[in-house]
């Protein structure tokens, strides 16, 4: 199954490129982060300035920002089944002050919701950790 994990911000580029996507770009994960079309130019500044600080490797894409559109419309037009939902100023997803640890821990969670949508497929939706949620793309 493949997973997108969705930020939906506005307002906020530094902050949400400094706290969620500092971590969460590293989980191994396809990311885009969701704002309004006149903000996708700060948020890709917010986004550049994340990859110098924290080594951010891999995540020098220009379409990690995506500007008007809606995180589950992007996903099915895209091939995804599911879509891994998270606020956009977590410091950390699992409340311990480590990256690595989030991470992991962020990468673990997501991989046992997988399973359990695989298992279920009439499950719509998996509560994790911080108001982190994973949903099935609906495709009917």
């Amino acid at each position: 199954m493949k997973i997108l994990v969705a930020i939906e911000s506005k307002g906020k580029p530094e902050e949400c490129a400094h706290t969620t996507f500092r971590w969460a770009a590293r989980a191994g994960f396809d990311m885009r982060i969701f704002v309004p079309k006149k903000e996708v130019k700060a948020y890709q500044e917010g986004v550049d300035d994340a990859n110098y600080h924290y080594y951010l490797v891999g995540r020098d894409e220009t379409d990690i920002v995506v500007g008007g559109q809606k995180p589950l419309k992007y996903a099915k037009a895209n091939g995804y089944d599911l879509v891994l939902l998270v606020p956009d100023n977590l410091l950390d997803y699992s409340e311990v002050e480590n990256d690595d640890k989030s991470m992991v821990d962020f990468a673990t969670d997501a991989g046992a919701a997988r399973k359990e949508f695989g298992l279920k497929p009439d499950l719509e939706e998996v509560q994790l950790q911080n108001e982190c949620r994973m949903v099935r793309v609906p495709y009917e």
